[in-house]
């Protein structure tokens, strides 16, 4: 199975993301800010685990950065806004 999570560097996001790849399920994390701690929390994860930095607002980006996606994707989490 694979799960595209939007707002993966938030506090429900990145929960989301880790319980996924604890039970292998690969996930692909789109970030609008890729510089937080988003890639340092999931470091240890070699396997099953793609970060890319996305603007989800502007549909130009996010159809480029999904040609980056290596598997199709089963399910997509939205958790992605703003405070």
């Amino acid at each position: 199975m694979h799960v595209l999570v939007t707002g993966a560097s938030g506090f429900i996001g990145s929960h989301l993301c880790e319980e996924s790849l604890e039970r292998g399920i690969m996930v692909t994390a789109l970030s609008h800010n890729s510089r937080t701690n988003t890639e340092f929390h999931f470091r240890r994860y070699t396997k099953g685990f793609q970060l890319i930095a996305c603007d989800i607002v502007q549909q130009k980006h996010v159809l480029e950065n999904f040609k980056q996606l290596k598997d199709p994707v089963d399910c997509v989490f939205h958790l992605a806004g703003q405070i």
